[in-house]
């Protein structure tokens, strides 16, 4: 869509292909129109590059096997979030577990991965049980600009979450763009988006201001 005399104008239309019954959750589509999409619990890879009308082009990045890990919910998994910036061309995929970002020049296919103290996502099943004392919530939201990458970043523990009832909160790790740590930001409320505008030092953040209530609030920085 544009906007055009305070109207929503459709502008194209982009077909999502399935293929072995993969339903993409979350896209962004390049110029050229190649998508880039995550599938929904992603059976054997986390990112699918596709082409307007149908046609898968790849499958990237493999998600680890272990039978053992058959014990575990789908959402101690691999599943990601997607950031994308048309004008310098990388992609990041942040795992929605775990702390693991993989960043993509989708000009040249070069990726690099950063694994924080959190690990990678997978599931922690001993003596065939799962355990959560050891797992956190990875990234929310992210956003890429010119220089940057935004991410929000989550790092409580599962089972505080689960068993305790704490209130899920973020934090913004902020990244070069081959992945160098910048700063982090720390919020006064929970967070569950934000859209950072550079230029004016502001975010704008969705955030809960009360029990079952959300609000825009706006930060600088």
């Amino acid at each position: 869509y544009r906007i055009a005399d305070d109207k929503a104008e459709l502008v194209d239309t982009i077909r999502l292909p399935r293929k072995d019954d993969i339903i993409v959750v979350e896209f962004v589509v390049s110029p050229n129109k190649v998508i880039w999409g995550l599938p929904v619990y992603g059976k054997s890879h986390r990112l699918y590059k596709m082409k307007d009308g149908g046609l898968y082009l790849d499958s990237l990045f493999i998600i680890p096997k272990n039978p053992e890990w058959s014990l575990a919910n789908p959402i101690y998994t691999w599943n990601s979030r997607l950031g994308y910036n048309s004008a310098n061309k990388i992609l990041v995929l942040a795992t929605t577990g775990g702390e693991r970002l993989d960043i993509i020049n989708t000009q040249n296919n070069d990726s690099l991965t950063i694994i924080g103290p959190g690990g990678n996502p997978c599931p922690d099943v001993r003596n065939g049980k799962m355990h959560l004392d050891s797992k956190i919530i990875g990234f929310g939201n992210i956003q890429i600009t010119d220089n940057y990458i935004y991410a929000l970043f989550s790092g409580q523990n599962y089972q505080d979450m689960i068993w305790n009832h704490e209130e899920e909160t973020f934090s913004m790790n902020v990244y070069t763009l081959d992945g160098k740590p910048v700063i982090k930001y720390h919020f006064d409320k929970p967070i569950i988006s934000v859209y950072v505008d550079e230029e004016n030092r502001t975010m704008y953040t969705t955030a809960v201001t009360g029990e079952e209530e959300e609000s825009i609030v706006k930060y600088r920085f």
